[in-house]
């Protein structure tokens, strides 16, 4: 292959060539569950239940992209000790809020989704 004007970089807009999948929502949560910052909060807690909450930005495209398209993960997965329930929120097309949740060792569960209030400029 030929560069017309010589050797050049190329830039991909985010989502191009990125394979989007349910699980991505999931690897999103255990990447935060895995934090050292966040387990030590939540183990620190004296809290009955210990919930983690995460909200995923459409920069995170992969997994953005993947809970706007709503299909829930197959698998269940097991959360670290001292996480009991983990939340997954991200904007949606539509300007409202996607919601899913889960139960360390259950089924994920699609909460709906909620109204998104103007919390500030540009939004």
């Amino acid at each position: 292959m030929r560069w017309k004007d010589g050797p050049a970089i190329r830039i991909a807009r985010p989502g191009q060539g990125t394979i989007v999948r349910p699980e991505n929502v999931t690897r999103a949560i255990l990447r935060e569950a895995g934090k050292d910052d966040n387990l030590g909060k939540l183990r620190a807690s004296d809290a009955v239940e210990n919930q983690l909450f995460v909200y995923i930005s459409s920069y995170s495209y992969a997994a953005w992209t993947a809970i706007n398209e709503g299909t829930l993960p197959a698998e269940s997965i097991l959360l670290p000790d001292g996480i009991d329930q983990a939340w997954a929120a991200a904007d949606s097309r539509e300007g409202d809020i996607v919601v899913w949740s889960l139960l360390s060792g259950a089924a994920w569960r699609d909460r709906g989704r909620v109204l998104s209030e103007a919390v500030g400029p540009g939004r």
